[in-house]
């Protein structure tokens, strides 16, 4: 059983540590870890772990007490989280190599496959750990560069044979939290689950005519903050990174001793978030949470751990529907004197918000214009605003950020003070070859096609859903001589002719909520998150990167689009028109293969297509109701799992095939025949469709019978004529190729 590895530390080792401190259960399990690994990749461990060379004080008798528990010198492929967790999914396991996002790190393999050649990273693993054992004398310093290391390269290993869905990583991770919890609350831990609400309200709450200016930028706001009040939780409660469970999409969940102290700590912190935020963004942003106390017992039986979450998240709900009660008991009459000036004072250019100091004097941050859209005079913004539109526009050379509480010694592009605790984030376009050890960490932000730093003391690789973005130059106003680099406009990505057009995509994974509160234990919940993380935040950036494009066209997807948004289990994308629809099929596709085939893991979305002036707020309203409507769509038993495409929802299984097979063959008819009047054809059928209502009757038969006549006009023995045919018999008998279909409605994207 599992829990025999985290409650035999329990029992066992702190009485031969000289210091009790909870960091010496997070070096005792990466030691542990990190041996497991040296065999897999044919190292000699004694090198690094015999006797207490190399190892904080009590580590080695740690690792042999939980050496004792399984075989150090087997390795095994670590399951995939989804065919774990779904039993009718394709059995797929991991191959042996260290973390990266190419196409090879997303293929899967069969246990009986032969294991890689790890010649080629071998050399990176063993240069980590000899500058990991020169930190012996600091276990903080250690734990967190051990945890480092065992994300690189051990997260496609397994645990042991019996839990083979768990990695070497998570193990080490949770596990160590788990007992350090327990060491200090002895029998109860306590579950803290938070989310940022508002997210999708702030996100889109900008005006059309600069929003590529702002969305990019506030999409990565966003993201960063939603870090930051992860690192100030910890800070706050005296924890580390390890009692992350998750944290991702604005939403986290933290494991933590259970105490009075915790429990004051964490109001206390959770406030001065939001009053931060009641100063920067109004009622706009908030941070809702909740806690639920869960015995060392019930980390592992599956139906109290789960109805142990399903009260958590219900909690956490309740909390977030009174997020104004905590504005209004501590400052009534601030809260209720938010007043505006009606249009007296001058507004943000981008949020239409009215600017003014902290006396009430209008005020802002002068705003050039750049991009194609030219403005007879500057414009005006406020602070954060600014802050957002300078973060889209050096996004593109982000390479990492250092977080301190100081000033930094690297030369910065922008540093971020979110007004809450005492960090401050610095925006790097340049990696320092080494971090002063005064300085907390490094966020690294891996990018397509790049290849990831060496692990250091002070390194933590971070993903981020569209890390990259199109973009245009133009004179710098400062000096025209000059150029500088901005985001491509929406109305550059619109594309040329007479029909430009753009696409906005959300897509979301369907019934997530369910599958996160049906996690037996921890592990299984982390796992999850991570894949999820992996294919959001990192895979998805190469997939747009690296997307085919077609032999015609000049520019690629990544030209032509941008994901403002990837993370946690849902995505936001603004492109060409026909590009959106092509990297949405991809999406689909490539996480059908990463979830295993999965049927409990499918996903949902839908295309808003607009005018390139179309006011973002409401196109992404649009694209909303056209996922809800794909997340409410039933083909025959199958619920969700769908795409809608021009108000028209369809089964990503057996209804889109068949809209993109039909829109191949009109498009070969129009090639053959150059007559284009099948489009106001198919519009009489359309009509005579919706005026009964979608029954059976008039429109069927006059369609049919108009279909066979236009069969009739054309040359004989042409494939063109017998396509026609097809089409005809179809719309009479509701079936094509064998397969019943719903009426007519597929025609109307198709076409």
């Amino acid at each position: 059983m599992l829990i025999e590895y985290y409650l035999l530390l329990l029992k066992d080792v702190p009485h031969f540590l000289n210091s009790r401190s909870m960091v010496d259960y997070y070096s005792i399990y990466c030691s542990f870890a990190l041996y497991r690994l040296t065999q897999a990749y044919g190292l000699d461990g004694g090198k690094w772990f015999a006797g207490s060379q190399g190892l904080p004080e009590g580590c080695s008798y740690g690792l042999l007490q939980l050496s004792k528990k399984t075989d150090l010198d087997s390795s095994f492929p670590l399951e995939s989280t989804f065919s774990h967790l779904d039993q009718n999914a394709r059995k797929e396991y991991f191959k042996n190599h260290a973390l990266n996002f190419s196409e090879t790190y997303f293929s899967y393999q069969s246990p009986s496959d032969p294991q890689e050649d790890l010649v080629a990273i071998r050399s990176d693993f063993s240069a980590a750990l000899d500058r990991l054992t020169g930190l012996k004398d600091n276990p903080g310093q250690f734990a967190a560069m051990a945890l480092a290391i065992l994300e690189r390269f051990g997260s496609t290993l397994a645990l042991d044979d019996r839990n083979q869905y768990i990695s070497l990583y998570d193990f080490a991770k949770i596990g160590s939290a788990i007992d350090a919890c327990l060491d200090t609350s002895k029998e109860k831990l306590l579950l803290i689950s938070g989310g940022l609400s508002g997210i999708q309200d702030y996100l889109y709450a900008i005006i059309s005519k600069n929003a590529s200016k702002s969305l990019k930028g506030r999409s990565f706001y966003l993201e960063l903050l939603t870090d930051a009040i992860t690192d100030h939780l910890l800070d706050a409660l005296d924890l580390n990174l390890f009692h992350v469970i998750y944290a991702s999409g604005g939403d986290f969940l933290i494991i933590a001793p259970d105490g009075e102290r915790i429990a004051n700590d964490l109001e206390r912190a959770i406030q001065e978030v939001n009053h931060s935020f009641f100063k920067d963004t109004g009622n706009t942003l908030f941070v809702s949470h909740a806690c639920e106390r869960i015995s060392k017992q019930d980390l592992t039986e599956k139906f109290k751990f789960s109805g142990a979450l399903a009260s958590l998240f219900l909690q956490q709900e309740r909390r977030k529907q009174q997020k104004h009660i905590a504005s209004i008991m501590e400052d009534p009459e601030d809260f209720f004197s938010k007043k505006g000036k009606a249009g007296l004072w001058q507004r943000d250019a981008v949020t239409g918000e009215e600017l003014e100091d902290k006396k009430g004097n209008p005020f802002g941050y002068k705003l050039f214009s750049y991009g194609d859209e030219v403005e007879a005079a500057p414009e005006y913004v406020n602070k954060v605003t600014y802050l957002q539109i300078e973060m889209g526009r050096y996004l593109r050379n982000l390479r990492a950020i250092l977080v301190t509480d100081r000033s930094t010694p690297f030369t910065s592009v922008l540093n971020v003070d979110f007004g809450f605790g005492n960090k401050r984030y610095h925006l790097l376009t340049e990696i320092p070859e080494s971090v002063p050890v005064e300085y907390e960490s490094l966020w690294y932000y891996f990018r397509a096609g790049e290849e990831l730093p060496a692990v250091t003391p002070r390194t933590r690789l971070r993903y981020y859903g569209g890390n990259d973005t199109p973009y245009s130059f133009i004179p710098d106003e400062q000096d025209r001589s000059k150029q500088k680099v901005v985001p491509l406009s929406f109305n550059e990505m619109g594309g040329s002719g007479s029909f430009k057009r753009l696409g906005v995509l959300r897509m979301d994974v369907d019934n997530l909520g369910e599958r996160v509160q049906s996690s037996k234990n921890l592990y299984e919940l982390a796992a999850l998150s991570r894949a999820l993380d992996y294919f959001f935040k990192g895979y998805l950036n190469v997939l747009w990167k690296e997307a085919e494009k077609k032999p015609e066209e000049q520019l690629g997807i990544a030209d032509q689009s941008v994901i403002i948004y990837s993370g946690g289990d849902d995505l936001f994308i603004v492109g060409r028109w026909d590009i959106i629809l092509a990297i949405a099929d991809e999406i689909r596709e490539k996480f059908r293969k990463w979830v295993c085939y999965s049927s409990d893991y499918t996903i949902s979305g839908g295309v808003a297509i607009i005018t390139p002036k179309y006011p973002v707020m409401r196109a992404a309203t649009m694209a909303g109701k056209a996922e809800k409507l794909a997340k409410q769509h039933q083909y025959q038993l199958t619920k969700k799992n769908a795409f809608t495409f021009l108000g028209v929802p369809l089964n990503w299984d057996n209804q889109y095939p068949l809209l993109k097979a039909l829109r191949g063959e009109i498009q070969s008819y129009l090639q053959v025949t150059h007559n284009r009047s099948i489009f106001s054809r198919i519009a009489k059928y359309v009509q005579l469709y919706h005026e009964a209502e979608g029954k059976s009757g008039k429109w069927q038969w006059v369609t049919t019978y108009d279909l066979f006549r236009l069969k009739e006009r054309l040359p004989k023995q042409s494939e063109i004529r017998t396509l026609v045919e097809r089409w005809a018999q179809s719309c009479f008998s509701n079936h094509w190729e064998g397969q019943q279909i719903e009426n007519l409605h597929f025609i109307i994207p198709a076409a």
